[in-house]
């Protein structure tokens, strides 16, 4: 009696352990998050020809009632220009990877 408790414990015990696996899928991309007052201004990327953001352009949607876009970007080193009128007002160099955001605030 005494080894058939001994089993039926060791079966009970062993059948309650289970294998756990998990998988986090991150995106190929990366973005590029404006907010602020960048409406009406150019935003250059790597030296490419400008793009004027316009609500035409662009989606934006609000965060902490801020004014918010964000755009996709490859994988790498990027220069973003913010320009209003002629006058350069946001100039950033930055390294970004797999799915992180990297955010310019327009003044």
């Amino acid at each position: 009696m005494k080894k058939i408790i001994t089993l039926v414990l060791a079966l009970l015990v062993s059948a309650c352990s289970s294998h756990y696996e998990s998988t986090t899928a991150v995106d190929d991309i990366a973005y590029l998050q404006l907010s602020g007052n960048f409406m009406g201004t150019s935003l250059v990327i790597d030296n490419a020809k400008a793009m004027v953001l316009t609500s035409q352009r662009i989606e934006t949607y609000k965060i902490d009632n801020k004014l918010t876009a964000k755009l996709p970007l490859s994988i790498g080193t990027h220069l973003v220009s913010v320009n209003r009128q002629g006058k350069t007002i946001v100039k950033r160099k930055f390294y970004i990877s797999s799915g992180q955001t990297f955010e310019v605030i327009v003044p």
